[in-house]
């Protein structure tokens, strides 16, 4: 039985791969065990967060900064995400293993061909007349062979996403679920350079029982509230501590507060936020948003952008403003 049928808009390019890195997969261009991934990655940070925000997720020290959660606290979001949510459990313990209680069916809308492109490195294609320089799609193209290249998807192509109930769930149970799922397609995007912005998919149309919790009018910091809220009933969770604690030992969807940040020596690190930018619907303008978002990973652009310098030095991080992750420290001649 279908829970929600979505209706999904690629909107920046999609390096996806199959068995062959270098092809797109001609059966799944875009992977259902890919967004299944993506998807428990986002209830185990929901759950994550439930469990930090009532004090039952502290971890252990593993320096003066990071910490891990613990064998029994990680065994216990398992549990919760795979159990409870009903996502799929694979425990030591035989008796408590199951399997998920959905599955995803995904099948292109018209024909894909026309947006399949072929990558030799230099500027990655927008549309047919534009062209912008992406910092991560350069580096995948890194090493290769003239005769070679990176075939991709750009913007425009069209899926529909399914989720269908394979085994029994209760109310909360989806809900929490469906809520993970949504925050996974808005903040979260599909293959290679996934977390630099590309193969980002939007919500065009959501029909079904829970075609709700995609609307793509709701505003993102509602959609969060509202996964967050989801968890807690699933698990019956409500108290949220507050001020001054640890880090989490984990990547957590939190509500929590730490008055002042976190202390680290003399320096003070406060938790990321979710900044919603919004700008003119013009096909330039967004290609331009996307190009400088993307590249800003890289410490050069960075500052040419701040400062206009690619030589200024880097004051988010000498001043531990932000943490910004850029580029591996050894990567096929990178540095």
């Amino acid at each position: 039985m279908s829970l929600v049928e979505l209706e999904l808009r690629l909107e920046t390019p999609l390096f996806a791969g199959g068995h062959d890195p270098l092809k797109l997969d001609e059966l799944w261009f875009l992977r259902p065990s890919g967004i299944k991934g993506v998807w428990r990655w986002w209830a185990r940070a929901l759950v994550a967060g439930a469990l930090y925000d009532a004090g039952q997720l502290e971890g252990q020290a593993k320096s003066d900064i990071l910490r891990a959660p613990t064998r029994e606290e990680d065994s216990k979001i398992a549990e919760i995400v795979g159990i409870k949510m009903g996502l799929g459990y694979a425990g030591p313990q035989a008796k408590l293993s199951t399997a998920s209680k959905y599955s995803l069916v995904v099948d292109a809308i018209g024909s894909i061909d026309r947006y399949k492109r072929i990558y030799r490195g230099g500027p990655v294609q927008i549309r047919e007349t534009r062209r912008i320089d992406l910092q991560r799609a350069t580096l995948l193209a890194l090493g290769l062979e003239k005769s070679q290249g990176i075939e991709y998807l750009v913007p425009g192509a069209r899926f529909q996403l399914k989720v269908e109930e394979q085994l029994e769930a209760t109310k909360e149970a989806v809900e929490a679920a469906l809520s993970a799922l949504s925050l996974a397609l808005i903040l979260s995007c599909f293959g290679k350079g996934g977390r630099r912005g590309l193969g980002c998919f939007e919500v065009r149309r959501a029909r079904g029982r829970y075609a709700y919790l995609f609307d793509a009018r709701v505003p993102i910091a509602e959609r969060i509230w509202r996964g967050i809220n989801a968890v807690r009933r699933l698990i019956g969770i409500k108290a949220v501590e507050s001020g001054q604690g640890t880090l989490p030992p984990l990547s957590s969807v939190s509500s929590r507060e730490l008055a002042g940040g976190y202390k680290v020596g003399d320096h003070i690190l406060r938790l990321c936020q979710v900044i919603e930018v919004r700008g003119e619907a013009k096909p330039r303008h967004l290609e331009t948003l996307l190009g400088n978002l993307h590249n800003f990973f890289l410490r050069g652009y960075r500052t040419r952008k701040l400062f206009g310098d690619y030589c200024k030095p880097d004051t988010l991080r000498q001043r531990y403003v932000a943490w910004i992750l850029g580029l591996p420290r050894e990567q096929r001649g990178t540095g």
